[in-house]
């Protein structure tokens, strides 16, 4: 929504309601419509009501990820308190998830787009260190936005599932980048791996899938 509109919401627990797929990981999130927006002098959605007009554009993106930390802080810590993974690592998977959050969009982002989830990262109170890059590239589909990850999730780390059937998609992305002997499986965005790197597999994927 920040990304989108440069509004921002003050989530809280009580406003989110989460669903689960079967296997247990996070399928959909909802936010209450009651949530609080807030906006910089001159927005369109100024004077509507649930709308606070704060002074500057820099004080709705801090705002909003105050709010987005205190709202999520006690599940951070229940996941670190199981996993063992540490809160510094947990805190990227979740500005991460920000920066990353219009690449998957059917309709191409704006440079607009792109500036505000800088911004929104890289607000001057934040829990976690490293930022994201966050670009827009042509490619042959269009403009495309690039989120080379500050972070890591680790998943490389977790031990292949045996008979596992490898999907077409995979087949197809193993050829077009045969892993060296003895790498790791990282991420296509991971932050092991160069940004060119990670460039070259965003626009092979959406070119995939245009096809």
């Amino acid at each position: 929504m920040y990304a989108e509109t440069g509004a921002g919401l003050l989530i809280t627990p009580g406003a989110l309601q989460w669903w689960l797929h079967l296997e247990g990981w996070t399928a959909g999130l909802r936010v209450s419509d009651e949530t609080e927006v807030v906006v910089a002098p001159g927005h369109g959605w100024a004077g509507q009501p649930s709308v606070t007009v704060l002074d500057t554009q820099a004080d709705v993106a801090q705002a909003t990820v105050t709010a987005l930390v205190a709202a999520v802080g006690d599940l951070v810590a229940v996941i670190r308190e199981r996993s063992g993974a540490g809160v510094a690592g947990l805190w990227h998977e979740v500005s991460d998830a920000l920066a990353a959050s219009i690449g998957e969009r059917p309709h191409p982002a704006t440079v607009d787009e792109v500036e505000r989830l800088r911004e929104l990262i890289s607000v001057p109170r934040r829990p976690w260190k490293r930022l994201a890059r966050i670009d827009l590239v042509e490619s042959g589909c269009g403009p495309a936005v690039v989120c080379h990850r500050g972070g890591c999730c680790q998943a490389f780390t977790a031990e292949a599932s045996t008979g596992t059937e490898i999907d077409a998609y995979e087949q197809a992305l193993a050829e077009a980048f045969p892993a060296s002997e003895g790498e790791p499986e990282y991420c296509g965005t991971c932050k092991f791996r160069t940004f060119d790197d990670v460039v070259a597999r965003t626009l092979w994927a959406r070119a995939y899938e245009a096809h």
